[in-house]
């Protein structure tokens, strides 16, 4: 398995994590204060999975040397 891939299936993996958290647990929560958590920590975990996948990304771009 190259190391793009790795970088896209972990990325995806924590995205999708990210949404889960934002929009089927956060909402499932009575407390304000849980729910905010949560919703932060979800959009945290999403913005990461991108950040991973860009990352992959700008790795697999670069000239080898």
């Amino acid at each position: 398995m190259s190391a793009s891939r790795k970088f896209w299936i972990i990325g995806l993996a924590l995205a999708g994590t990210g949404v889960v958290l934002v929009r089927l647990v956060s909402p499932a929560l009575d407390e304000a204060v849980p729910r905010l958590v949560v919703y932060f920590l979800g959009i945290t975990v999403a913005l990461a999975g991108l950040g991973v996948i860009m990352y992959g990304i700008r790795k697999g771009s670069r000239p080898k040397s």
